[in-house]
């Protein structure tokens, strides 16, 4: 992993996408790598462009899923978790947390992440989204 890392430091733009569209962000996710999530959502600097350039959680792919499509899809509860929350990286740059509401846009079905989750029975997601969702009301609340 540190290899990985090494050469994403040196060289990658995060949000560059594959033939599928895919970042590597969304492949991540359906992997379930949570290290290399998390190390994505600090660490994205494209250096030789000396520049800092945010990483998109809600970035598309060609079929209109996102990071957080694919780790419901997979039922990694404890990625979809990190990436429901707000990350404050170096210098105050806010990231996340990531759209809940997006759908994607494969035969028509507009599915939300949420809904792939509920659909493939990963109950341990849906309590995630149950317990960010009520954390959030009541935050409003108060």
């Amino acid at each position: 992993m540190d290899l990985i890392l090494e050469r994403l430091e040196e060289t990658v733009d995060v949000n560059l996408e594959d033939e599928e569209g895919m970042t590597p962000l969304m492949h991540s996710c359906r992997s379930g790598n949570g290290s290399i999530v998390k190390n994505l959502v600090y660490f994205h600097i494209v250096p030789r462009k000396r520049r800092d350039y945010p990483i998109n959680l809600d970035k598309r792919d060609n079929i209109g899923r996102t990071a957080l499509h694919y780790a419901c899809i997979q039922g990694h509860d404890i990625i979809v978790q990190f990436l429901l929350l707000e990350h404050k990286r170096k210098g105050g740059l806010i990231v996340g947390p990531a759209n809940i509401n997006v759908q994607s846009c494969v035969d028509d079905s507009k599915c939300t992440p949420l809904m792939f989750a509920c659909d493939w029975e990963h109950e341990e997601v849906s309590q995630v989204w149950v317990e960010n969702y009520s954390q959030s009301r009541e935050q409003k609340l108060t």
